[in-house]
């Protein structure tokens, strides 16, 4: 299940450009769907090397990227390890998880903290935190991340988590208070139109 992303997305765009253009870095929001993680937005950092992020609208294996492995996290446990053990784990990179049990104490930690991190398993020299966007119920429905070039992002790693924790719940604040018609109702990711 996801939030609508019509209204999803007004509430996050101007909270991710506020913080792109405090911090210079890309911000990245991604929905749940069909065991993969969709990005439906994005906005690029105006450093020199900025990080250009994941194609708008490409489905992500979930647990190759920070933001997916964020909201696998989300999904109960067992039901996550059958999905993963269906097929062998794709890699983008070396540093990539390809062991389910590896991954499900990764998911586990995720759980516990709250910010799943990216430290070049999914493109190489590119550092990511991503956190979970919460509905009313204390449930992820959606993941925002700030990525960076490895060495800035290990620089500033820790300044880079309390910013996206509080973007996500600004978004998240943002979203109670719309009057969109689309309001807490949650929808079927299933419906949702293919990438």
């Amino acid at each position: 299940m996801q939030r609508s992303s019509s209204a999803l997305i007004p509430a996050a765009r101007p909270v991710m450009e506020t913080y792109v253009r405090r911090l210079g870095e890309t911000m990245c929001l991604g929905v749940f769907l069909r065991g993969c993680v969709l990005f439906i937005d994005k906005v690029v950092g105006d450093d020199t090397l900025s990080v250009i992020g994941p194609r708008l609208g490409a489905r992500y294996e979930a647990h190759a990227f920070a933001s997916g492995r964020l909201l696998l996290a989300d999904r109960p446990p067992a039901a996550t390890e059958q999905q993963l053990r269906a097929r062998p784990l794709r890699v983008r990179t070396t540093r990539a998880p390809v062991d389910v049990d590896d991954l499900m104490r990764q998911l586990e930690e995720i759980r516990r903290t709250g910010v799943s991190f990216d430290q070049g398993e999914t493109v190489q020299d590119v550092g990511c935190a991503a956190t979970g966007i919460r509905g009313p119920h204390g449930e992820v429905i959606a993941s925002l991340s700030i990525s960076a070039p490895m060495r800035r992002f290990a620089q500033h790693e820790p300044q880079l988590v309390v910013a996206v924790r509080g973007a996500a719940v600004q978004v998240a604040e943002r979203l109670r208070a719309s009057e969109h018609p689309a309001g807490w109702r949650v929808q079927d990711a299933a419906a949702a139109p293919p990438a």
